[in-house]
């Protein structure tokens, strides 16, 4: 880093403290460069910092440092933290990563939050006496309903032929996690294989499976409403994602051009300058959420041709930045990855779709030539912000926008619900870990081993919504992470 930009960080009161803290409690000298216009900004960072050196503390992080682009020739996002979990888990996806193009601090506590809600799923397992073992049969009126899950058909469930142990009825024996219904205002119980990663009986066939896990539904807040928000918006953009990709519908597609915003055209024209093609498009849901998809394509051949991910919320500009700023930062990852498996020679495995996962799918769709694949998403209709207010302000408290949305879910006849998996260790700091599960709607699977091409939504909400449906499943490996 230039001198300049070290000597900047001296101008600021505690700085000299500030770095000596970096270098005792994280292992290495975090030097933050410190642009003139966002000078005043810079102080917000230090309750963040002290949170992270108290997670450091209690065994739950190792590190937190500045991210760097590798490359010279992608968009760079100005603000990259990496936040490593404890190193027993620490892995590819196991990590706290937070970007943003236009506010540190949310990067920061971004990285924190998704550090977080990682080590909660990877260690979360209640001890005896606060949770039960029982069947469906005996817990009924206090239990989220198991046969309402989508993802696996109940005919191959019952057909017993699968490598999985996916069949179950309600004299089944399952272990419980109290949680909370967000529709019924109430306690329910819910299966904990649901919940958290560290418990998977299904292996050692204790249990049937329910669905394998991924994270889809966990998240860190504030608060309790602020978690439960967070991650019933990724549940629902999910949901979206997959009647999308599975019934290969053309949602509307934004016009770029058209979004008022300076900052965001500055990113616009960095895809522009770099020769990537940046695509929004608008996802159908029935829920009042914003969810956006945003697709980075590269034609050159210099990077991955496809990368794909989303966001969702009430604010359609937040879903936007997040959406926007998510796909930038995966590209990194995958070109890494496929740069790394091309020099290696490490074999990909696409000669047998079947036994494709995260790391699989994301290499797949990096090939040259597969951009040819996702034109079915590009074929809908041009539309402008203006078409889309936001459903919520942005300033309502979290209460508020957990109970607009568990409205509408009680409306749809959904249900949906919540488990506190903050760890004990930090109850006294005021943040909360939770996992929401809404078991009707569309699961995203990453294994293909056990893709889920079954539910009701994949066909009622298409046509609730004016789509085409096809009889026909997309089965082709969608390209989300």
């Amino acid at each position: 880093m230039p001198a300049e930009a070290a000597e900047s960080l001296w101008s600021f009161p505690f700085a000299k403290h500030l770095a000596l803290f970096w270098e005792t409690i994280f292992g290495n000298k975090l030097w933050i460069e410190v642009p003139e216009w966002l000078s005043q900004y810079e102080t917000d960072l230090w309750d963040s910092i002290l949170l992270a050196a108290t997670l450091k503390e209690k065994g739950i992080i190792d590190t937190l440092s500045r991210r760097q682009s590798e490359y010279a020739d992608e968009v760079q996002i100005p603000f990259r933290y990496l936040v490593r979990v404890k190193s027993e888990v620490s892995g590819p996806g196991w990590n706290g990563v937070g970007n943003s193009f236009i506010d540190e601090k949310q990067a920061l506590v971004a990285a924190i939050g998704e550090a977080l809600e990682r080590y909660s799923i990877a260690y979360f397992l209640p001890e005896a006496g606060k949770y039960i073992d029982a069947s469906f049969e005996k817990i009924r009126s206090q239990a989220l309903d198991i046969f309402s899950l989508a993802g696996t058909s109940p005919e191959e469930r019952n057909a017993k032929n699968s490598a999985l142990p996916l069949y179950f009825n309600q004299k089944i024996i399952f272990r419980w996690m109290p949680g909370y219904s967000l529709t019924q205002e109430r306690p329910l119980l819910v299966p904990l294989q649901l919940v958290t990663s560290a418990y998977r009986p299904w292996r050692t066939g204790e249990e049937p499976l329910l669905r394998i896990f991924v994270s889809t539904g966990a998240a860190t807040g504030a608060t309790f409403e602020d978690a439960v928000y967070r991650g019933i918006c990724e549940v629902i953009e999910r949901d979206a994602y997959m009647i999308t990709w599975l019934n290969k519908l053309s949602p509307p597609k934004l016009d770029l051009e058209s979004i008022d915003d300076s900052r965001f055209q500055k990113v616009l024209e960095s895809f522009k300058r770099n020769r990537l093609e940046l695509k929004i498009t608008i996802l159908p849901t029935d829920l009042p959420v914003h969810v956006l998809l945003a697709l980075i394509i590269d034609r050159t051949g210099a990077g991955p041709a496809v990368v794909a991910t989303g966001d969702a919320s009430l604010s359609f500009m937040e879903a936007l930045w997040g959406a926007v700023t998510e796909a930038a930062s995966l590209r990194l990852e995958v070109r890494n990855h496929f740069e790394h498996a091309t020099q290696t020679g490490e074999e990909f495995g696409f000669q047998d779709l079947s036994q494709i996962g995260r790391k699989g799918r994301l290499l797949l769709w990096a090939r040259k030539g597969m951009e040819r694949e996702i034109e079915f998403l590009l074929k809908g209709k041009e539309i402008k912000t203006e078409d889309f207010p936001d459903f919520l302000s942005s300033r309502e408290s979290a209460k508020t926008k957990m109970d607009f949305i568990a409205a509408a879910f009680k409306k749809e006849g959904l249900e949906a619900a919540a488990v506190d998996l903050t760890p004990v260790s930090i109850k006294s700091i005021p943040l909360k870990i939770v996992f929401v599960v809404a078991p009707q709607l569309q699961p995203m699977h990453l294994e293909e081993a056990l893709p889920y091409f079954w539910g009701e939504r994949l066909k009622t909400v298409p046509q609730k919504l004016g789509y085409p449906v096809s009889p026909m499943i997309n089965k082709l490996p969608h390209p989300f992470p």
